[in-house]
């Protein structure tokens, strides 16, 4: 099913399928409260799409149509083939600020969220 056209809110959202769990909800504080290290990298996703900065990554699909033969492809080779495609992907930009494709759109999201 697809969510949006927007290649960002595609990506963010096969991001958070990682997140999947059989809470229904998250919540900030208490027993449901999403992790402590994912909570700076959904910041990081709210912060981008409130930014008018056009998503620079491919969309690397987790889930659906194309994803069986990857993982054959990955079973096959004892995940190296997997390794390999997602250090490709990283390697195409700043990765540790992803979705955001380069540190100074970060930054500056972060000083100026319209940006």
């Amino acid at each position: 099913m697809l969510l949006s056209h927007d290649e960002a809110v595609v990506a963010i959202s096969e991001q958070a399928w990682l997140l999947y769990h059989d809470f229904p909800e998250y919540y900030l504080k208490g027993e449901r409260r999403i992790p402590g290290q994912a909570r700076p990298v959904i910041a990081r996703w709210i912060l981008f799409l409130h930014s008018d900065l056009p998503y620079e990554w491919p969309v690397r699909r987790l889930t659906g149509p194309g994803t069986l033969i990857r993982d054959l492809r990955g079973w096959l080779t004892s995940g190296r083939s997997v390794q390999e495609e997602r250090a490709k992907f990283e390697a195409l930009g700043d990765y540790d600020v992803w979705p955001f494709f380069r540190r100074e759109d970060f930054d500056r999201a972060k000083t100026e969220p319209e940006c």
